[in-house]
């Protein structure tokens, strides 16, 4: 009798530790559906929280400053001090018809890209961390905040370099040059503002494409994540099929589990609280399709900014095409290495 007994306290053993295993998943799926990041609520909560001046001055952050500002200097060079390489006038630019278009005014101002790039994504990621993290304090919801418009700033001035550096070795003609240069047949040279003539050397990539979809594409990406959208079914999926999920763990456990509360003489256990808990809340989150919708404002303004450009005959189709997916692809590397897998300055909290 002592070998089956012993047989029967491992299989409890065995089920009472798949039991709080399971237990343990679930709650981590819960937290991590709740907060956007993985462990991000553990982290808050079980580690000594540092007052909001000591962690805007924690030395990572002070060293992502450092790399903003040289960033932003950088930026400031490669768009006043380098020349667009000039390509020759010859007989051919003066009959193409692609580049007879007439000189506009921009329809998206500067200031209007500015807000649509930058203001535009970080309100609505405010807007958005408020509205997820229920049980994490005001404090906790401007770091994350914060921590999003250090990698916003990032792809903005990494979009910017780059389109810069393109656009000044490119030197593609803008479909509006002749009528920038003013062409003069007796000087055999362009006569209009200098200014005016440098900037028409400088059409390929779109920057106003760039920096656009620059921003709303991180922005895009980051909600996704935020909504577990991406692989196993947490968060908004965890919703809708939690129940099935958990409803096949259980009837997998389902011996054992009856033979552990009977065990420890309660009528529920941690397997139960943690189903009980997954898709109630899921369901009571089911808002969060809002903060989706509202992560795809900035996509459709960053498309009709794109438009204006083609628009305004100040840029070539490919010229938006390329600027657009340049800035698509950097929002998506700083994504992948800020946000994917929980790097940098997130682990400070």
């Amino acid at each position: 009798m002592a070998e089956p007994m012993s047989h029967t306290h491992q299989q409890l053993g065995y089920h009472s530790q798949a039991a709080s295993a399971s237990s343990a998943a679930l709650d981590a799926s819960d937290t991590d559906s709740l907060t956007g990041y993985e462990r991000d609520g553990e982290r808050e909560t079980d580690r000594p929280s540092l007052t909001l001046p000591r962690w805007l001055l924690h030395k990572r952050l002070l060293s992502d400053y450092a790399t903003l500002a040289v960033l932003g200097a950088i930026a400031l060079v490669t768009n006043t001090v380098f020349k667009p390489f000039e390509r020759p006038i010859d007989a051919a630019v003066l009959a193409d018809v692609d580049l007879r278009h007439p000189l506009k005014q921009n329809i998206v101002p500067t200031w209007a890209l500015g807000l649509t790039s930058f203001a535009a994504p970080l309100l609505i990621n405010a807007v958005a961390q408020a509205a997820v993290a229920q049980s994490v304090s005001a404090a906790g919801v401007f770091k994350r905040v914060f921590r999003f418009a250090l990698s916003l700033s990032l792809t903005l001035l990494l979009t910017v370099i780059s389109t810069n550096m393109v656009k000044k070795a490119v030197g593609r003609f803008r479909p509006d040059f002749l009528d920038r240069c003013q062409w003069s047949v007796v000087a055999m040279a362009c006569t209009g503002d200098p200014a005016v003539v440098r900037e028409g050397r400088v059409s390929f990539p779109s920057g106003h494409s760039s920096f656009a979809f620059a921003g709303s594409t991180l922005l895009a990406l980051w909600t996704a994540r935020m909504l577990n959208l991406y692989s196993r079914p947490n968060g908004f999926q965890g919703a809708l099929f939690g129940r099935r999920r958990a409803a096949g763990q259980r009837g997998s456990l389902e011996s054992g589990q009856s033979e552990h509360r009977n065990h420890r003489g309660d009528g529920g256990g941690a397997f139960e609280d943690s189903f009980s808990k997954q898709a109630p809340r899921g369901l009571s989150r089911a808002g969060r399709f809002y903060v989706l919708v509202l992560s795809f404002v900035p996509m459709w303004a960053a498309a009709y900014i794109a438009i204006t450009r083609l628009q305004q005959f100040v840029h070539h189709p490919t010229d938006v095409l390329s600027g657009a997916l340049l800035g698509s692809c950097i929002a998506l590397v700083v994504y992948s290495t800020q946000f994917w897998r929980e790097q940098s300055i997130s682990s400070v909290l």
